[in-house]
């Protein structure tokens, strides 16, 4: 009886096992996926999961209106508008996502998602992109048909001998690897901004942090004073800066300052 070894090639992106990276002798990682190790095949499984519901999210913002005032985090680099920089990012995830599940199926020798068959195309054969009037919903539906496509043949796909394209697949410019990228650019978790309306105390900005889970409450805390504010008191002075001038509205805060303090020391 003899004991056979059996041999693991590397990875094709010749990656290598964390922690050894700068040492004397750094290992690499195996492909165990095909001609891919664990990091390139679950980084690439990863985005095709993350796929629909980014796209569903990232269109959803297109016709959306930006909360009150600027956000408090904001960049100083000027970014394309919002409606034309969603929807590109949703639509080159569409089009890439039909372009491969073209290539692979006919690598696979496999008919193509419905999706990817009945795409929008111009004269020329060329993926136009998602149709400027889609819904959310329904970009999410397509968009998924195709990802799923590709995950469940993934296995299948790293094991192809057009190893260049599959690398391109996974780490190409633009590739599904720019999916992570979307996802950070459109995070779903709503930022912190500044109310419109001033502190009534000092006229400080009001910043207006969101709540991060569900049964949070939002938080209206003046960035001068350091007052916060509840739901309701933020929106009477919210409601009462939108409808009066400054002046008035300083006059009526003050008002409101004296009767709280009045009642306060009489309860």
């Amino acid at each position: 009886m003899t004991n056979e070894m059996t041999t693991i090639m590397p990875c094709y992106n010749e990656c290598i096992i964390k922690g050894t990276e700068g040492s004397d002798a750094p290992k690499p990682m195996g492909a165990l996926h095909g001609n891919f190790c664990d990091r390139e095949f679950y980084a690439t499984k990863k985005a095709l999961e993350l796929a629909p519901q980014i796209v569903e999210h990232v269109l959803s913002l297109v016709d959306s209106k930006a909360a009150a005032g600027e956000r408090v985090d904001s960049s100083r680099t000027a970014p394309l508008p919002l409606n034309e920089q969603a929807f590109n990012d949703a639509n080159n995830i569409y089009q890439r996502l039909v372009y491969w599940a073209r290539v692979f199926a006919k690598q696979l020798n496999s008919p193509a998602p419905a999706a990817a068959r009945h795409a929008w195309k111009d004269m020329a054969g060329n993926i136009v992109g998602l149709p400027h009037d889609i819904s959310p919903g329904q970009a999410r539906y397509i968009v998924a048909q195709m990802a799923r496509w590709l995950d469940l043949r993934l296995e299948m796909i790293c094991a192809l001998p057009a190893v260049d394209d599959v690398e391109y697949f996974h780490n190409g410019a633009g590739q599904m690897r720019e999916t992570f990228t979307v996802n950070a650019r459109w995070p779903t978790e709503a930022k912190p901004y500044y109310s419109k309306a001033p502190c009534p105390d000092d006229k400080g900005k009001i910043a207006v942090y969101p709540p991060k889970e569900f049964g949070d409450e939002t938080v209206y805390k003046c960035e001068g004073c350091g007052r916060i504010f509840d739901d309701s008191l933020h929106a009477f002075y919210a409601n009462l800066f939108a409808t009066v001038t400054l002046a008035e509205y300083n006059q009526s805060a003050k008002i409101a300052r004296h009767l709280s303090k009045k009642f306060a020391r009489t309860a």
